[in-house]
């Protein structure tokens, strides 16, 4: 008898510590739910802000054709966007810790000095990695040309095996990385992956258009039209093909085509006729 009620008093004493532990663990349990939900939408929150602080802010910049515009950037670099171009500019780059820019058409940038904050042009063929210079960046046609001023650059080309061999481009940084000097000229295609070097280059020859000017040294008409093509939007018809291959030497001011037009027709010798922006060359 004794035994049983022994039996029976521990059993019932274990039941009654048993049940508030049972509910004290549970409320455990449930704080440490909501704790951890409220940490994990805190760290998410804090991701989310995060990312949006870093987030690329772009500013756009557009001309027509004949227009030139001077861009002071935030950063204070200075950028002169030739006709029928456009620039984007990733105005949030303290934040980003770079500068980006993405070019259609041409530009000619004065970078300003910042060795903490790179600055990157971007065009579907290559980028441009600079950190204070200046330089000119032409991307129409399915072709980027770079033109280094003053200072130093490095290209990094779009290519499909950035290893494969460099094509005589001799200063090679790392695999798929060209340096330029002051006075060269590279112009690069990834859809053909041609490649071109020029040096001993002036500003005058490579990016006149920047001072106010179209200067052409030595180059083939179809050329010179394509250019003229490019800022100010005609369309040409040559009806002497042999036309397209006659070398241009030949200075004009850069403003409106009427004028254009006129020079060309005395400096070039030819006769143009206009019909809905359809020059005919005779």
């Amino acid at each position: 008898e004794i035994d049983e009620e022994l039996t029976s008093l521990s059993w019932e004493s274990i039941q009654r510590e048993w049940a508030p532990s049972q509910g004290h663990t549970r409320k455990s349990r449930s704080l440490i739910l909501r704790l951890s939900i409220a940490a994990s939408v805190l760290i998410l929150l804090g991701i989310a802000v995060w990312a949006w602080m870093h987030r690329e802010v772009m500013v756009k910049y557009q001309t027509g054709y004949g227009q030139v515009k001077e861009i002071v950037l935030n950063d204070q670099s200075v950028v002169r966007l030739n006709a029928n171009s456009k620039m984007y500019w990733d105005s949030n780059w303290k934040r980003r810790g770079e500068r980006n820019v993405r070019i259609e058409g041409e530009a000619f940038f004065e970078v300003s000095h910042d060795v903490d904050n790179r600055f990157f042009v971007t065009t579907p063929d290559l980028t441009v990695m600079v950190t204070g210079t200046s330089f000119n960046v032409s991307n129409r046609h399915e072709k980027t040309k770079v033109f280094l001023e003053t200072g130093e650059v490095y290209l990094k080309l779009n290519r499909e095996d950035p290893k494969e061999e460099n094509g005589g481009l001799d200063q090679m940084v790392e695999p798929g990385e060209v340096k330029l000097i002051p006075g060269e000229l590279l112009s690069y295609s990834r859809a053909s992956e041609e490649v071109e070097r020029v040096d001993n280059l002036t500003a005058e020859q490579a990016a006149s258009w920047k001072t106010g000017e179209l200067i052409f040294e030595n180059i083939p008409l179809r050329d010179v039209l394509q250019e003229l093509s490019d800022v100010y939007g005609k369309s040409f018809v040559v009806q002497d093909s042999t036309l397209f291959d006659r070398k241009i030497d030949v200075g004009m001011p850069y403003s409106d085509w009427g004028t254009v037009k006129e020079l060309m027709q005395f400096m070039i010798d030819v006769e143009i006729a206009e019909l809905n922006n359809k020059v005919t060359i005779k």
